[in-house]
C-alpha cells in the first residue's frame, strides 16, 4: 500500500509542478470497454486529493474554413485511481481507473522549464 500512496504523492507533486510552470499538456483518454480514444490540449486549473482539474482550448476550422477556438474545463476525480509516472521519452503521467478508464498526461508546451 506504501507503493500506491508513494506514487499517488509523486503523481500529484508533478501535476502541481506543471501547473506553476504554465505547462501545456496533451491529454489522451481512453476508454476500453467502449472501445474509445480521444486526446486533446490543455493545462492544469487546480489539484487537491479528490481531484485534478483542467482546462482544454481547441483551435480548429470548420466546414466553410471558419477558424473557431472552444474553451472549457473538466475534472478528473481521483478516487481508487492508480497511478504511474513515467520518464522514459517525454515525462508524462497516467491515471487508471479499474480496467476500462485512463488518461495519460505529456508535456508538449513547456513555458518555463
Amino acid at each position: 500500500m506504501a507503493l500506491d500512496h508513494d506514487n499517488r504523492a509523486l503523481a500529484l507533486d508533478r501535476l502541481r509542478d506543471w501547473k506553476d510552470k504554465g505547462a501545456t499538456l496533451l491529454l489522451a483518454l481512453a476508454d476500453t470497454n467502449k472501445n474509445r480514444e480521444f486526446s486533446i490540449s490543455v493545462s492544469v486549473l487546480g489539484i487537491s486529493e479528490e481531484a485534478v482539474s483542467f482546462k482544454w482550448l481547441l483551435h480548429f476550422t470548420d466546414t466553410q474554413g471558419t477558424f473557431l477556438t472552444t474553451d472549457g474545463h473538466f475534472v478528473v476525480w481521483l478516487a481508487h485511481a492508480e497511478f504511474s509516472v513515467s520518464d522514459h521519452g517525454e515525462p508524462s503521467l497516467s491515471i487508471k481507473h479499474g480496467g476500462g478508464f485512463s488518461c495519460v498526461l505529456t508535456v508538449i508546451r513547456a513555458t518555463a522549464f
